[in-house]
């Protein structure tokens, strides 16, 4: 069994990336991360592992200043100053069907992930499950190379809408957050209702 330590957000606050001559912007961060080059988001699920830090965050391969297919950007550090970019971790789907959006809190355990998945069309997935178009679901990834390629389970959704109750907040229902209960032995997940900003388990 693999040992994982989730590091600590704070770390981000005061160090990043050192600049280096592949960034093109005029003023680039000295300090904070920031990738090589486009936009980025909500760096997330930060977890420690074989003396690395991998940070993984919302990233758009294709454009500098818009918010939109959002993939997953990943880089690795040894000490949290300097990072090491390494190759998108999950991509956006190619197709018109989904958007892979790991939003907030993206917690990793053992290399495995839950995340947000944002669909753009209303589609049926292969596995039976009818999307509407904006909806939010939670989706699970996995790695087997500890961290360096995902691949996004076949069977996504695994969470296609919020509980009874709150139906109407399919299109508000994301940034799960998972962590282990010691006293129950169970994984608990936290999800986020935007617009009645609500947490539930």
């Amino acid at each position: 069994m693999v040992a994982i330590t989730t590091c600590v957000l704070t770390v981000l606050v005061g160090f990043g990336h050192l600049a280096r001559a592949y960034y093109t912007e005029e003023y680039p961060s000295a300090i904070h991360i920031s990738p090589e080059m486009n936009w980025m988001n909500d760096p997330n699920g930060l977890v420690y592992h074989d003396g690395k830090c991998h940070l993984f965050y919302q990233y758009h391969p294709n454009a500098t200043t818009t918010w939109g297919f959002l993939s997953w950007g990943h880089a690795v550090s040894t000490d949290v100053v300097h990072w090491e970019h390494l190759p998108i971790a999950l991509e956006c789907s190619q197709s018109a069907e989904s958007e892979c959006t790991p939003n907030n809190y993206v917690k990793t355990t053992l290399f495995s992930t839950i995340y947000t998945s944002n669909y753009r069309t209303a589609h049926t997935e292969p596995g039976g499950a009818v999307i509407r178009e904006g909806q939010q679901s939670q989706s699970i990834a996995y790695s087997n190379d500890d961290g360096l390629t995902w691949t996004q389970y076949e069977g996504n959704p695994v969470i296609e809408s919020p509980p009874l109750g709150y139906e109407d907040q399919w299109n508000q229902f994301r940034d799960p957050y998972v962590f282990w209960h010691e006293q129950t032995s169970k994984s608990i997940m936290l999800a986020f209702l935007a617009m009645k900003q609500k947490l539930l388990i």
